[in-house]
């Protein structure tokens, strides 16, 4: 019994460690002052499958309240200044819809941050 449950187990460990890696990675970006008249609402870690040979991808993202329009948040995080101090792949933002109070709800993200197979062994199967 002890044979099956030692390989799920290391599975699950090295998942754990991929996880707390990009979280780690992702400090930059959440911890990057936002633009003016926002408001942060949660911030997000999480592996996606990228299909073919570039499985498991680390997505970094938050998502805030804000009166800036999608451009102008595009415009914010696009600056030499903001790659450097971020240090990640593209961030980008995207508008998902109004929220009660007439703010916009956006989600600005970068994928690719690292590539989740050096760090899981769930990853790519």
């Amino acid at each position: 019994m002890m044979l099956f449950v030692l390989p799920l187990l290391l599975c699950a460990a090295s998942h754990f460690v991929a996880q707390y890696v990009l979280w780690q990675h992702a400090q930059p970006l959440f911890d990057y002052p936002l633009p003016p008249q926002t408001e942060l609402l949660e911030r997000n870690t999480d592996f996606v499958d990228g299909g073919g040979s570039s499985d498991c991808i680390g997505h970094i993202w938050i998502v805030v309240a804000t009166q800036l329009t999608e451009r102008e948040l595009n415009d914010y995080y696009h600056t030499d200044a903001a790659y450097d101090e971020i240090g990640l792949p593209p961030v980008g933002a995207t508008i998902e819809g109004r929220l009660s109070d007439g703010r916009w709800r956006a989600i600005i993200d970068s994928y690719g941050a690292i590539d989740g197979r050096d760090y899981s062994l769930l990853c790519g199967w």
